[in-house]
């Protein structure tokens, strides 16, 4: 009977509370009790279930469940997902979710490494910090890609966050890919590369693309093609790229002189950073980000809807 009546007064009094409106100090002097009294009823009839609050966010962040649901299935430490209705803008909603994301990791990351590529070259120039973050540095892990292609090389990405974030940057004077093994051991020994290399290596934060299957053959055809019969077996050979190391089904990098001449942390040095974040999407590339994830190269995600649904399919 006692607590009979102790839930009648709990839930009178949250109908004062979040139906009437009433103040906590008039509901207090409604019943001639003390307002922390009144605090304490309101805090105990939620623990009760008498009151439950639901917060109708979907408008605000309508991904959150998806998120979540992808983050249980995958074991990934964060996930963000946009909604893309146009292919053609899927780098920009991405890159744009991404230089957000980046902005709030910043005041607790200090060296954060970057990939090259165009979606990296997106986060950058959308880049806006409130704040200036003069004991960041932002790092490089590949080298450049030729005066053409400058703007998406990971050396320039950094220079523009620096710029725009208040932070500090280093270069790697390498090109991407090198004329033999020899030269690349040689210039990898070189203190000024070797310095970028191991600060890279032991960044807090990572943030990388991730290739899908179609845009090796322009790349690698001269490095890989003698090792197979067909381009047809070298395309099922191939699944994704993380910062230019190629790597197949089972996440392997694959073994041919493309990646004996490739100036860049292969995948499992990237692996060893406290935190990758990959930015990537479209279905298509579904294959790709699901074997990077499985293999831990990745630990955190930002994607598109479609790309997150087919994950979830993929990891069930």
């Amino acid at each position: 009977m006692e607590n009979y009546d102790e839930n009648r007064l709990l839930i009178e009094i949250a109908h004062l509370y979040y139906d009437k409106n009433l103040t906590q100090a008039q509901i207090a002097r409604k019943y001639n009790i003390s307002r922390s009294s009144i605090s304490k009823m309101i805090t105990k009839a939620r623990l009760l279930g008498i009151v439950e609050v639901v917060i109708h966010d979907e408008g605000v962040h309508p991904y959150r469940e998806l998120e979540s649901e992808l983050k249980e299935a995958l074991f990934l430490k964060d996930v963000i997902c946009v909604n893309v209705e146009y292919k053609d803008l899927l780098i920009e909603r991405l890159s744009s979710a991404a230089s957000k994301y980046l902005a709030r990791k910043m005041s607790n990351n200090k060296v954060i490494a970057m990939a090259g590529g165009r979606t990296c070259y997106q986060i950058a120039s959308g880049f806006v910090c409130s704040l200036p973050f003069d004991d960041v540095t932002f790092v490089p892990i590949s080298g450049g890609l030729g005066d053409k292609y400058r703007y998406m090389q990971a050396s320039a990405i950094c220079e523009m966050l620096a710029h725009r974030s208040g932070g500090n940057y280093m270069e790697l004077h390498a090109p991407l890919v090198v004329d033999s093994h020899e030269a690349k051991k040689m210039l990898i020994s070189q203190n000024f590369i070797k310095e970028v290399f191991d600060k890279a290596k032991n960044a807090d934060l990572a943030v990388v693309g991730i290739g899908g299957q179609d845009r090796y053959r322009t790349w690698v055809e001269n490095y890989m093609y003698k090792q197979y019969k067909s381009l047809q077996e070298l395309d099922e050979a191939i699944v994704g790229d993380i910062s230019y190391n190629i790597y197949n089904k089972r996440g392997e990098k694959i073994d041919c002189k493309w990646h004996d001449h490739l100036m860049s942390l292969d995948l499992n040095e990237i692996k060893k950073i406290k935190e990758v974040v990959a930015v990537a999407g479209g279905v298509e590339k579904a294959d790709s980000i699901y074997t990077a994830i499985r293999c831990n190269y990745i630990d955190s995600l930002i994607t598109d809807v479609n790309t997150a649904k087919k994950l979830i399919s993929l990891a069930r």
